[in-house]
């Protein structure tokens, strides 16, 4: 994101809120990094170490990322799955540093199940209140924070405003807020349809009402999730073929997977309904499914990695209707 974009997010947070951004990957890793975060946004760091499978290296590890930069501002680190009174003592013996530290044990009811692209979202728990009241019962005293408002965790988010977006309840559902979708538009984000091919396959209004708003000139748009349910069809993991909306020239398969992950930069090469051609944005690309079929249509984007490698030429588009596998994040210009 441009430094404009992140500080008006920034800003949205309230004197009375408490905002947590969860970094991904390591502290350092990639151009956006949680460290390249920290120093833009100037809020501290909770390191997260796992201490499953070591000791002092744990601790070895927790202190060469608080030396290696010692400007940027770390507040403590927290070991987790720290497995007994003897583990943290030898953590706690290798530590040469006086950073804050916290210990955790292993908790297997707390443990949430993964999938390909991360983990299973809160709304899927069939009982949620419990397993947050679990939690902070189990780290409050460990971690000595202070009482945890589970009224204020269980608060719904405010809507996100779109035209048009698809069903979350047929997994479409990884949206930004930041991101304004144009009026009378459709906007598919990304998200798990294969978990709801049939239920897709099966809604009477969803893919209807696709196909009918784009006879009708209606300008639609889909990213990674959308993109695949707006193409011919979708190959299931096991190999079978589920007709989707039809209007690109695209089959999609989870039965050959190839992970696909990495900050991108894109060219917009034609007009479509989040942008103009010309203008250069910045998103990410991560999804382990890949093109099976792709037929004649006009190229969407010119792609670069984060590194300035090219990664050709993505997305489609026919008429009013467009698409790509890249998460659109941010304009950079609109040369």
């Amino acid at each position: 994101m441009r430094r404009e974009t992140i500080s008006r997010l920034i800003g949205g947070v309230k004197p009375d809120e408490v905002a947590i951004v969860e970094g991904v990957m390591g502290l350092h890793d990639g151009p956006g990094s949680t460290a390249a975060l920290s120093r833009i946004s100037g809020w501290p760091i909770i390191l997260v170490v796992d201490a499953s499978k070591s000791a002092q290296t744990a601790a070895a590890v927790a202190e060469g990322l608080v030396l290696r930069d010692p400007d940027l501002a770390i507040s403590g680190v927290i070991f987790n799955r720290v497995a007994s009174k003897r583990h943290e003592a030898l953590i706690r013996e290798a530590l040469h540093s006086d950073i804050p530290s916290w210990f955790l044990p292993p908790e297997d009811s707390l443990v949430l199940p993964s999938r390909h692209l991360g983990l299973h979202m809160a709304d899927e728990n069939s009982d949620l209140n419990r397993f947050l009241l679990k939690a902070s019962e189990w780290a409050n005293p460990l971690v000595e924070t202070s009482h945890l408002a589970n009224e204020s965790v269980l608060k719904p988010e405010t809507p996100m405003t779109f035209s048009s977006i698809g069903h979350p309840d047929l997994g479409l559902c990884f949206s930004y807020p930041h991101m304004q979708v144009p009026e009378q538009s459709i906007f598919l984000p990304g998200g798990y349809p294969e978990l709801y091919l049939d239920k897709i396959k099966s809604d009477q209004h969803f893919l209807p009402n696709l196909r009918q708003a784009a006879e009708a000139g209606v300008p639609i748009y889909g990213e990674c999730g959308g993109f695949m349910v707006l193409g011919e069809a979708i190959i299931d993991a096991q190999g079978v073929r589920h007709q989707m909306a039809g209007l690109l020239p695209l089959v999609t398969t989870f039965a050959k997977k190839k992970r696909h992950l990495g900050y991108r930069e894109i060219r917009a090469l034609t007009n479509f309904s989040l942008g103009s051609e010309g203008e250069i944005w910045r998103g990410h690309e991560f999804h382990y499914t890949r093109i099976e079929w792709q037929g004649e249509a006009e190229a969407l984007f010119e792609v670069n990695d984060a590194y300035g490698s090219s990664q050709g030429l993505q997305g489609l588009k026919v008429g009013t209707v467009a698409g790509s596998y890249l998460h659109l994040i941010d304009i950079y210009s609109s040369s």
